[in-house]
């Protein structure tokens, strides 16, 4: 679950507190550290999709990773 967002990609695509991020790019994400190490892996200067499980339902966020 989201704790908190920040100014930067995660903030930018919609990412709010309360979210749980289910998908990163078609991947499952297991964890919030499992979700860091995904993020840390990619290479910059793309769009990835990024679903997100709300009190409404799922939502799917567009993210943009900088450079």
């Amino acid at each position: 679950m989201i704790d908190s967002v920040t100014t930067g990609p995660a903030g930018n695509a919609g990412l709010k507190k309360g979210d749980v991020v289910l998908m990163l790019d078609g991947s499952d994400v297991e964890s919030a550290s499992h979700f860091l190490d995904m993020i840390d892996g990619l290479d910059g200067d793309q769009s990835i999709s990024v679903l997100v499980q709300r009190r409404k339902g799922p939502v799917f966020l567009a993210m943009r990773i900088p450079k």
